[in-house]
């Protein structure tokens, strides 16, 4: 069974790879924030993130709130790229994309398709 909340620190690149799957709910959320936490404590800025979000689907009302406050921490520690690898839901698309646009963050967000093209984007960046 594939895994909901997946985070990893790559640590010859200190690249993040998150990967979140399915329906997430505030619980879900929340272990991603804790996840997330844990992971941006090792990170060493700058640095690029790979964020797997094919089989996502939408989130809202608190969980939604919840995924800003990690977006926002992503920022605050010196994010510099988020590559998202998204599947074919628009509503989750426009979701995400309400969470990039906030001016507090620092990060460029770029869509990719595979795992491969989003390591390719940020080993140009140096990242």
């Amino acid at each position: 069974m594939e895994q909901k909340i997946r985070v990893r620190r790559h640590k010859k690149t200190d690249r993040l790879y998150v990967d979140l799957n399915g329906f997430l709910n505030v619980d879900d959320l929340n272990l991603f924030k804790d996840k997330m936490t844990r992971a941006l404590e090792k990170v060493i800025p700058p640095f690029g993130m790979i964020a797997n979000q094919k089989t996502l689907q939408p989130i809202g009302g608190d969980a939604h709130r919840i995924a800003i406050e990690v977006m926002k921490m992503v920022s605050e520690k010196g994010c510099k790229k988020v590559v998202r690898i998204v599947g074919e839901n628009a509503l989750l698309k426009l979701r995400q994309d309400e969470v990039d646009q906030n001016e507090d963050f620092n990060y460029e967000v770029i869509h990719a398709t595979s795992i491969k093209m989003a390591e390719h984007i940020l080993e140009k960046e140096g990242l």
